[in-house]
């Protein structure tokens, strides 16, 4: 049987798309799938059940001329195929070390862009500035590419997780200076980077 939710969904994007024919380059949603263990269900259960359904939204999506980004949380690595095959284009991911870096990078490199960020539940409230820069030269280098595939995100909400702003000051220069792709600008550094030190630290 035809999935009856994401065909409305389809419908409501078609709306959308009609509406606004211009200024809207993709379409951003959250799914949590697991835990820092596992997905929540079993794999073949979100093959058979899920991922058709997903294939008929990420349709409707592509069809308007739009991007697809998701984020989802935890070890979620045993869906990441099948959400490539319906056609993600985007996935956030903020819990790069339960996901294992690594592991990700060899299985999914090249094939998915990534948007992440030093992991949340970790690498950032602990506050370490060398442990920060390693994950960061880590990230780019096991998730990116010559020809991209990595988005630098961030969590707006740093009291949450118990991560300051000089912390995520921190985590921003440490992938500006491991990025092995960047242009490399002259003396003075970069004009973005500066303004961002002069930025008024979060209540």
């Amino acid at each position: 049987m035809r999935p009856s939710f994401p065909t409305r969904s389809g419908q409501g994007l078609e709306n959308i798309h009609r509406r606004f024919p211009t200024g809207i380059h993709g379409f951003w949603f959250t799914d949590d799938w697991g835990t820092e263990l596992a997905t929540f269900i079993r794999p073949s259960l979100w093959d058979g059940f899920f991922k058709p359904r997903y294939r008929v939204l990420f349709d409707a999506i592509h069809r308007a001329g739009w991007h697809v980004w998701m984020h989802t949380c935890g070890r979620v690595n045993d869906i990441v195929e099948g959400l490539i095959d319906v056609g993600l284009d985007v996935i956030n991911l903020q819990q790069p070390r339960a996901l294992g870096i690594e592991e990700i990078g060899r299985r999914f490199r090249g094939r998915i862009c990534f948007e992440s960020l030093c992991d949340i539940q970790r690498t950032l409230p602990e506050g370490d500035a060398w442990a920060i820069r390693e994950e960061a030269r880590l990230l780019l280098r096991e998730w990116g590419t010559p020809d991209g595939g990595f988005i630098l995100s961030d969590y707006g909400d740093g009291q949450a997780i118990g991560a300051s702003a000089e912390t995520k000051q921190v985590m921003l220069e440490a992938f500006l200076e491991a990025d092995p792709w960047r242009e490399r600008l002259p003396p003075g550094g970069d004009p973005a980077l500066s303004s961002l030190n002069r930025m008024p630290s979060e209540s």
